[in-house]
């Protein structure tokens, strides 16, 4: 019988898990101010220069509607892979494999709409007007990066699953890639509505 993570760690403590968690926190609260921090500049930009102010933020690609769509998937599949683990649920591998389907396809989705975004950029330099392109390709790549690390998580994550090393007592490590895949879709979705909200402007 498979011995679960805990069992083969037997000085892994409270104290150690708050410490983790701690520090995830510290970090999430350091990017989130990262990230709101570059999203408000966006804005700001866009609204103190009149030749772009008046004119539209870029057109939103609607593969960046279906991985809008494709991150919340996964923010839901991994919160009920917590639920299940907690229970001791045999459901949490078919949670953590639709979060890495989800994870999957938010990443193609991603790179087909900032590679129009981008091609719209290059297109606007070779005429007069003025997009704000060139602003959101870079926010959307610094979350594509955390994306990046995210997935490589996803999947130890999920190997620790199906190698039995979580169960009901001892699930930090799925715990905190939950709580980052939470932060990685409240940044995208706050992102994503200020490009809405820029396009309507």
């Amino acid at each position: 019988m498979a011995t679960s993570y805990r069992d083969k760690n037997p000085i892994t403590t409270s104290q150690h898990i708050e410490a983790w968690t701690l520090g995830m926190k510290l970090l999430i609260g350091s990017l989130s101010i990262f990230f709101l921090a570059g999203i408000l500049g966006y804005v700001v930009i866009q609204q103190q220069h009149i030749s772009l102010r008046y004119s539209k933020a870029f057109t939103i690609p609607m593969s960046l509607w279906w991985s809008t769509a494709a991150l919340i998937l996964v923010s839901f599949a991994m919160h009920r892979a917590m639920v299940s683990v907690r229970r001791e649920q045999f459901q949490t591998k078919r949670m953590i494999l639709i979060s890495l389907a989800g994870a999957v396809a938010f990443t193609v989705f991603q790179i087909v709409g900032m590679t129009e975004v981008l091609q719209g950029h290059y297109q606007l330099l070779f005429t007069s007007e003025k997009g704000m392109n060139g602003i959101a390709f870079c926010l959307m790549l610094m979350h594509a990066l955390h994306v990046a690390i995210g997935l490589i998580w996803l999947g130890v994550v999920a190997k620790n699953i199906f190698t039995y090393r979580y169960d009901h007592e001892y699930h930090l490590g799925l715990s905190l890639c939950a709580f980052y895949w939470h932060f990685l879709d409240f940044i995208w979705i706050v992102m994503f509505l200020v490009f809405i909200g820029t396009n309507l402007a």
